[in-house]
């Protein structure tokens, strides 16, 4: 509860790929959900990355039909972490999140994904 005074969160970046670089500056962990939303290449994911090295950022890029990135696997590949997250059941009993590699290297780590009633 603490920190809650130390969070911003918005619904929508109004001037796009600007407003993230803005949120960048301000915050040390920058969450965008989704990248396909911000209606720009993959590539700029670098951009972000090199003008911002300090900064965490955690990206949900859509998944296509394939199984792949929607978009290109440009993505896939630029990130140090990559988290496959595999529904399983709706009801989420077997649902899991996996660290499918970091720069080329597999990991191998999964996490149960639990949905608890409060």
């Amino acid at each position: 509860m603490k920190n809650l005074s130390r969070l911003f969160v918005t619904g929508e970046a109004p001037n796009g790929f600007e407003t993230v670089k803005e949120a960048a500056k301000a915050f040390d962990v920058v969450a965008i959900d989704s990248w396909q939303m911000l209606d720009i290449p993959n590539q700029r994911f670098d951009e972000l990355r090199n003008e911002f090295p300090n900064t965490v950022f955690t990206v949900i890029f859509q998944q296509n039909g394939e199984g792949g990135t929607r978009g290109g696997v440009t993505a896939d590949y630029d990130a140090p972490v990559a988290i496959k997250v595999h529904r399983v059941d709706a009801d989420f009993k077997n649902n899991y999140a996996e660290m499918v590699k970091n720069r080329g290297n597999e990991i191998g780590l999964q996490y149960q994904i639990c949905r608890n009633s409060i």
